[in-house]
């Protein structure tokens, strides 16, 4: 058990310094940040803890703090990214290490984080169970729980002003379909940046929901909005 001890002693030891070297990410452009060290840092400590495991020792939450931390190197890679296709692939794998942190020990900073990029992904659904579960886990008065709390009202306030996107969810029959996902970000980033395009997007809410509500019921109509109509916008939007 001595050696396993020791394994865990250098495995944390390799986090640590991780830990303490991400805030440094943010000093650098994006293609120049000194990201290698931090994930072979991360991969000599993964192997620590393998060695402990392999004896016997329960490693749980040191795991969930490696992919944790792992997580939370690629979500400051992602944020610093100019590239959108860059920035959604950094903020999957970025959910993807906090959702194994999760499975290895629970903590409310791995929920927060975890609903935070999945808030970056327009995962609106799954960022608000997540958050949820940041709040139960915290203490009372834990400025995790705090910070979860304020993030769910900004979502339900962003939820009330952007309302959803009727015909689209109606037409491609998922409100999570990639492509009406970059239909909103084509709302949020083309149409409410300017005044006419607010005026549409407004008077688009007010009729659409009966327009979606026909289109649900007319598969082919529907079909044929989608494939003239939406994928062209969709294809013109993405390659911007």
């Amino acid at each position: 058990m001595a050696d396993a001890t020791k394994s865990v002693a250098v495995a944390m030891s390799f986090i640590d310094d991780v830990v303490a070297r991400i805030p440094q990410l943010g000093n650098y452009e994006w293609l120049d940040r000194p990201v290698e060290p931090l994930h072979e840092a991360l991969s000599l400590a993964e192997k620590e803890l393998d060695k402990a495991k392999a004896q016997g020792e329960d490693v749980s939450l040191e795991y969930s703090r490696l992919h944790y931390t792992r997580g939370n190197v690629i979500f400051a890679m992602g944020d610093g990214s100019p590239n959108r296709g860059t920035f959604n692939s950094m903020m999957k794998n970025a959910a993807e290490s906090y959702e194994k942190a999760i499975g290895c020990f629970p903590t409310p900073l791995a929920y927060y984080n975890l609903g935070m990029a999945y808030v970056n992904l327009n995962r609106n659904q799954e960022a608000v169970s997540a958050l949820k579960k940041a709040e139960e886990t915290a203490g009372e008065g834990d400025s995790v729980g705090l910070d979860a709390s304020k993030a769910l009202a900004k979502l339900e306030q962003t939820k009330g002003k952007s309302g959803g996107c009727y015909v689209a969810t109606a037409c491609y029959g998922s409100y999570e379909h990639p492509d009406v996902l970059v239909l909103r970000r084509f709302r949020d980033e083309q149409l409410m940046a300017s005044v006419p395009g607010r005026l549409f997007v407004w008077s688009y809410y007010a009729v659409s929901p009966c327009l979606a509500r026909r289109l649900a019921r007319r598969g082919r109509l529907a079909g044929f909005i989608r494939h003239a109509v939406l994928e062209p916008l969709v294809r013109r939007w993405r390659d911007r």
